[in-house]
């Protein structure tokens, strides 16, 4: 579920989330905090398998919209999410 902030609020609450280290999505829609294992992971059939696992679950659970942006993603997809 989104929590819906009016435009100072949202400004305020991601001042604070980047003060805190992390990553404001170029949309400042989503925040991402990043810890070093992410860097050191290689992407593996494991990876793969993990994505295709929590799209699954997700969908099941009738949330098939938060699956989007998981921590499984191909190298790629997940190196955009750091450009701001």
């Amino acid at each position: 579920r989104r929590v819906r902030f009016d435009p100072l609020e949202k400004a305020r609450v991601l001042r604070a989330l980047q003060q805190a280290g992390g990553i404001v999505s170029r949309d400042r829609q989503k925040v991402y905090f990043v810890g070093i294992i992410d860097a050191l992971t290689q992407h593996s059939l494991r990876w793969i398998l993990q994505g295709q696992v929590l799209r699954a679950l997700y969908t099941c659970a009738c949330r098939p919209a938060d699956a989007d942006g998981i921590t499984a993603l191909p190298p790629a997809q997940y190196g955009e999410r750091f450009i701001a």
